[in-house]
């Protein structure tokens, strides 16, 4: 954790005689301390962490707060004091698997039920939650695990997380940090969710450690979030199997980065029990960078739209050689997705964007509105000859005068508007 920092808002609290619960002004907020947090946050602090089963400490406030501890309403704001949190053991379970933090579902109509755990501060280095080695060993392999996860399903439960690091040993065993999936909505902002032996751009292909798809830093929500704020903003994900397991419904994803793992970002590629979603979800200025394979698209039952806006591809070939020649942005039933996608690609992190490089495995994604950004929507023959397009591309050709239609991105093939090939072809 930053301790110059910590060391800097602790001496400040204690010279200015304010308490973090003024400043926050929230009757409805428990304070928790870790074993190494400073002696000035210990004593504001309502629990104190012992460094071993931290996740007992967390699981006593979260249920304090759900039983109505001092307050007029259930619900509050659970604020972990700069310091290192240890998780040693998945006491408690859902459907999904055995569970370290169980949050509640309550619905008491017309009333609904929010519960924050946050850090006390933006920086996201001060409040981290470990799992530790002891506590990853002794998991099964065939297993699922959750870091924080929600008891049932109840459409009113509204869950957020902010300003904290949620770290794991290894990415071998089926965990995800945090697990929407039983909870009416979860809301993530400013985190790091980090694999702790995760590579890198520089590691080897034969000495990657490539994470098993079910280990996960976010994983989304079920259904409806009823008008509850479903965004993931500023976080990032460092050498999981899925980096951001998108589905629900009107989630919003922005400035989200996915790194050194098996897949960046899914869709729909989790269990749900009616296996539908059919409300857009959207991802604004994210980035998708040194994984094994680009976006995977599990079946659409629900017909699902998906718009991409301003994504960043930063691909590496010894990442994309993990899995014999890479994958790109694959739908498992191809066909079944729409939406729009603009983006920029780089090979590599030094490299410019470039214009020769593709999104789309063949067969996918033929119902999205696809943009490479750096292609351009007038240009020569000779500059339009030198992109890989998408499908459906349309391209003003200034030296046929004609407009022409992309029909077959892997051979570059293009028509005109009587369906004939043009010479320059």
């Amino acid at each position: 954790m930053n301790y110059k920092l910590c060391a800097f808002l602790a001496a400040f609290l204690a010279v200015t005689g304010i308490k973090a619960q003024d400043i926050l002004h929230n009757q409805n907020t428990i304070f928790i301390a870790a074993k190494n947090s400073l002696e000035a946050d210990k004593k504001q602090a309502d629990f104190v962490c012992s460094g071993h089963n931290d996740e007992l400490v967390l699981q006593k406030a979260i249920d304090l707060l759900a039983g109505g501890r001092k307050l007029t309403k259930k619900g509050g704001t659970i604020v972990l004091l700069p310091g290192d949190y240890y998780i040693d053991s998945f006491s408690r379970e859902n459907r999904n698997g055995r569970v370290a933090v169980l949050l509640p579902s309550l619905k008491s109509d017309p009333e609904v039920f929010s519960l924050s755990v946050r850090g006390s501060n933006h920086n996201t280095e001060c409040s981290v939650v470990h799992l530790s080695q002891s506590g990853y060993e002794a998991l099964d392999d065939q297993g699922s695990y959750s870091l924080f996860a929600c008891a049932n399903h109840v459409d009113y439960c509204h869950f957020s997380f902010t300003d904290m690091k949620v770290t794991i040993p290894e990415g071998r065993k089926n965990i995800v940090c945090l697990d929407g999936r039983q909870m009416g909505s979860m809301e993530c902002r400013r985190l790091k969710c980090v694999v702790e032996n995760h590579s890198s751009w520089e590691t080897p292909t034969d000495q990657i450690n490539l994470p098993v798809e079910g280990c996960i830093a976010l994983c989304g929500c079920y259904f409806n979030s009823n008008s509850w704020n479903y965004v993931w903003e500023a976080v990032y994900a460092f050498g999981f199997g899925q980096g951001f397991a998108c589905g629900g419904e009107h989630l919003l994803c922005i400035k989200c980065v996915a790194c050194y793992g098996k897949y960046g970002f899914t869709y729909a590629n989790y269990y749900s029990p009616d296996m539908s979603s059919r409300h857009t979800n959207t991802l604004i200025d994210c980035t998708d960078e040194a994984n094994a394979n680009f976006f995977k698209f599990a079946p659409n039952i629900g017909k699902q739209t998906i718009n991409i806006y301003n994504l960043n591809l930063e691909y590496w070939p010894q990442w994309f050689a993990i899995e014999g020649e890479g994958h790109y942005a694959t739908e498992v039933v191809p066909g079944q997705w729409n939406g729009q996608v603009n983006y920029t690609m780089n090979r590599g992190g030094s490299s410019l964007p470039n214009v020769t490089d593709h999104l789309w495995a063949d067969d996918s994604g033929h119902n999205f509105q696809s943009k490479n950004n750096l292609h351009k929507k007038i240009c020569t023959s000779e500059e339009r000859l030198s992109y890989y397009p998408n499908y459906g591309q349309e391209v003003f050709d200034i030296t046929l005068n004609k407009w022409l239609i992309c029909t077959d991105p892997a051979s570059k093939t293009w028509v005109d508007a009587s369906g004939q090939t043009p010479p320059a072809q």
